[in-house]
């Protein structure tokens, strides 16, 4: 909103830098249309409206319709509260002048348009730490084009942290090159006058205009018709400085009279492109002055406690989700002007952390009690001690000058703005999500001044952004909400989680519906689901890889080569190779759960029991405890299973048996050698089997409601019955997660095994086993994977769109998840469509995944 007060009286300098862009014509040609055009205009202009045009009047968009506007004016200042009134008053304005007028808008603590409800593209203390020319110059052109849309012609900046200092002057010259190149005439600061120099700046050499209120339009009206009499006045100058006028709105579209539209206009301006670069500027402007320890960015998560600490009267809740979708994260917060009892209770709870990420907001300090932070000072002083801190400030760093102890952090983030945004942007760099190099715009100490700061690279991980950043267009992504939308109405599912990554960036996570019909809870993105047979690809498989790749599993070795158990027997013949692509002849399933249950209904002997106790250790459902040696009935019922032709035919049984085979390969437990070489270093902590041990209930969406086997609602454990039977813990279903971090594995599949700087697995066992095992049998599968068919079909088990690169898996809950290497595309969706019953297909009668995956292919630019 302008500031200036109605009878504020200012004399603008405008700096002239007119680029004229040609395009089918010569430049004499079209310098000669403008000058027949000035010519045109000026002949037409009485003497007055020809002084009129080295006049800006400062206008309030709120009285417009009551202001007393002259024929002819040079230019307006519109004092508006925001976009739409400042169009209405534009259209009003020019639809009552006989020529149209330029516009001028300010550029003052901020670099945006100065109408609230547009958000600026950065601060200025922001745009001073910026060290890339590029982002300069196009947030140059985008005040340009956001200033277009709204018929500003002129943009008057006075931005003082691009003065400061002879090292950002630089920046300066980059933001008015992308303003000129982008049809502004930027100007220099305001230069002020009082009113007895209104009439000698006339005649003055240059061009000047005349800034002033409708109330002292008459006024000077009046005094220069005496002037003009009296020879005071040089009117073949002013005539002169009229034609650079006319001139220069030529050049800014103002020969006709263009009226702006508003719905047009509000929606562009808050457009995907705007919001893109406010995002690319924040995260360049963010400058790490100290790391000291070599602490950032944090690349091992594995056995790492780490907490956050939040000073103020309430947490950030921008700044802890961010945190939690790189790793677990137990979140603190205390009030700056705090107790010292409180203060060592907290230090008490802090020392059991590895990693402690404060977040210190200057508007948070600011309304604290600034008169008892002696206590503040001395906790930050244990933390610096303890060396294993990282410091974040939000807001004004001059501020740090005050607090001098801050700045001795060996480890210490700046970022110039106090809201949720670069809140959420701080913790991508902590974890190497994204790379920075920002520079501080100001002195602060003796060793920190001016242009210093420490580049951090990125590491690889995702980073979360819009998804104009990967090349996909944010309006086509939002058909996924409709469709999403559309199933839950239709009772196809009570909710889902729904998460898009492109080029290792998470551009699309969205929740939608509830847990159960019910709609008592929300889905949010970190509750967990029942993930199903995407187990296959997520549990026991990158396991195999790893192993494979160690020479330490062989594909094509008989499966009694690892259980001797079936050294003998039907199945003794058939490989792993066979095993994993579907095509050993195996049956598709077997019902264990039966063999359990007797005629009446009773659970048979050695099976079930109402009671937990050491031969029945393991509650599958609420009050139902298996035994402890079940499982062994399970491997007998595989190994007399039939076995049939080998050409393609999905079963899970052998998936049954992979855990064991992986502890006696590796000699660790299977959980544990699946969790320390993937899930912790890849931080995807809610990838787990038994969830209720962990998690609370709350979190974890139900699934069926099991009326055959357990007799009960299944909330916070497996769905699968033969996972059930297993203890919860098999390579057919088992495991839980939310979106993001399966995500996590993905995108370490679509990398062709490495993400986070880390590689988990060789790229050419990634490829061996997403590659077609058996083409020549009709069988699209790879080695657990599935694939998607030779020729893609509308309603096929894919988007016609994906490659024939990828792969992924589905599960019975109505889970999916995608990898696509060759348009670096990962997709998740995650839902519970068996709740309440399994009865339930709509989910696939619609096609509801697949049209939503065929959605993202859609959106590429």
């Amino acid at each position: 909103m302008h500031s200036s007060p109605a009878h504020k009286i200012t004399l603008l300098l405008i700096l002239l830098s007119i680029v004229i862009s040609v395009k089918g014509q010569s430049a004499e040609n079209q310098l000669n249309k403008t000058e027949n055009w000035v010519d045109s205009v000026f002949k037409s202009l009485s003497i007055t409206d020809r002084i009129n045009q080295l006049l800006v009047l400062e206008l309030d968009a709120a009285t417009i319709s009551h202001a007393e506007i002259p024929g002819a004016l040079g230019g307006v200042l519109i004092r508006s509260a925001g976009p739409a009134s400042h169009i209405q008053a534009y259209n009003y304005i020019q639809n009552r002048l006989l020529l149209p007028a330029l516009v001028f808008d300010k550029i003052d603590e901020s670099l945006g348009i100065a109408l609230d409800s547009i958000p600026p593209l950065a601060g200025n203390m922001a745009i001073g730490a910026v060290a890339e020319p590029h982002l300069l110059y196009q947030a140059g052109q985008a005040l340009a084009s956001q200033a277009r849309l709204l018929g500003i012609s002129v943009l008057l900046m006075d931005s003082v942290h691009l003065e400061a200092a002879d090292e950002l002057h630089w920046r300066r010259k980059e933001l008015m090159q992308g303003m000129v190149d982008g049809g502004l005439q930027a100007s220099m600061p305001m230069v002020q006058y009082d009113s007895a120099g209104f009439l000698q700046s006339l005649s003055a050499p240059g061009l000047r205009l005349i800034a002033m209120s409708e109330q002292t339009l008459p006024k000077f009206h009046e005094r220069l018709q005496k002037s003009v009499a009296v020879g005071q006045t040089d009117l073949e100058m002013v005539y002169a400085k009229c034609r650079e006028i006319l001139s220069i709105k030529y050049q800014a579209g103002l020969d006709i009279n263009r009226r702006l539209k508003k719905e047009m206009i509000l929606s562009e301006l808050n457009s995907a492109k705007f919001n893109l670069l406010r995002q690319e500027l924040a995260v360049a402007s963010i400058t790490v002055v100290k790391n000291d320890q070599q602490i950032l960015p944090v690349f091992t998560l594995t056995n790492k406690k780490i907490a956050s600490l939040c000073f103020g009267q309430k947490s950030n809740a921008a700044f802890e989700k961010s945190l939690d979708l790189y790793t677990q994260t137990d979140h603190y917060r205390i009030p700056y002007d705090a107790h010292y009892k409180e203060y060592a209770e907290l230090w008490t709870l802090l020392t059991e952390y590895d990693l402690v990420v404060t977040a210190l907001f200057e508007d948070d300090f600011l309304n604290s009690d600034q008169s008892n932070t002696g206590h503040f000072t001395l906790f930050m002083q244990w933390l610096r001690e303890s060396g294993k801190s990282v410091n974040i400030y939000f807001g004004d760093p001059t501020f740090l000058r005050t607090l001098p102890f801050l700045l001795e952090a060996p480890t210490q983030i700046i970022c110039y703005d106090n809201g949720d945004f670069n809140a959420f942007l701080a913790p991508q760099v902590i974890f190497g999500g994204r790379e920075v190099n920002g520079s501080l715009p100001v002195d602060l100490s003796a060793s920190l001044t001016t242009g210093f700061g420490i580049s951090l690279p990125g590491l690889g991980r995702f980073a979360y952004t819009l998804p104009e950043a990967a090349g996909l267009n944010s309006a086509q992504l939002g058909i996924i909400d409709s469709i999403a939308t559309a199933g839950i109405r239709s009772r196809a599912m009570p909710g889902c989680q729904i998460l898009v990554a492109k080029d290792n960036q998470v551009v699309y996570q969205k929740s939608f519906g509830y847990h159960t019909y019910d709609s008592l809870r929300e889905v949010r993105n970190d509750d967990l689901y029942d993930l199903a047979s995407l187990t296959k690809v997520s549990g026991a498989l990158p396991c195999l890889m790893k192993l494979y790749e160690e020479g330490k599993f062989d594909l094509d070795a008989p499966l009694g080569t690892y259980l001797k158990y079936y050294k003998r027997g039907n199945k003794k013949e058939i490989t792993f190779r066979e095993i994993l692509a579907h095509q050993a002849g195996l049956v598709a399933w077997i019902p264990y759960w039966k063999s359990a249950i007797k005629k009446n209904g009773k659970y048979r002997r050695k099976t079930m029991d109402d009671k937990v106790s050491e031969k029945y250790p393991y509650e599958i459902a609420e009050g139902i405890y298996l035994h402890k040696d079940y499982k062994k009935k399970i491997y007998k019922q595989i190994k007399k299973s039939e076995l049939g032709e080998k050409k393609y035919l999905y079963s899970g049984l052998m998936f049954f048996l992979f855990p064991d085979i992986i502890e006696a390969i590796s000699g660790e437990k299977y959980m544990d050698y699946l969790y320390n070489n993937f899930y912790k270093p890849l931080g995807a902590n809610t990838l787990t089997y038994h969830p209720v041990d962990n998690f609370a209930l709350s979190r974890i969406v139900p699934t069926e409601y099991d009326s055959l086997f357990r007799h009960a609602q299944i909330h916070g454990r497996v769905h699968d019955e033969g996972a059930a039977m297993m203890a919860g813990v098999s390579s057919n279903a088992g495991l839980f997660a939310n979106a993001n971090d399966l995500a996590k594995l993905f995108q370490m599949y679509c990398n062709y095994g490495e993400y986070g700087g880390t590689r988990y697995l060789k790229e050419a066992t990634v490829r061996e086993f997403a590659r077609c095992q058996y083409p020549e049998n009709e069988n699209r599968r790879g080695l657990g994977f599935d694939r998607p068919m030779p020729r893609p079909v509308v309603n096929g088990n894919t988007a016609v769109s994906v490659s024939q690169s990828s792969f992924g898996h589905t599960g019975f809950t109505g889970t999916f998840a995608w990898a696509d290497p060759k348009y670096k595309l990962v997709y998740i969706f995650l839902t519970n469509r068996v709740y309440p019953t399994r009865e339930n297909t709509r989910l696939y009668e619609q096609n509801i995944r697949t049209n939503i995956q065929q959605v993202i292919y859609d959106a590429r630019e």
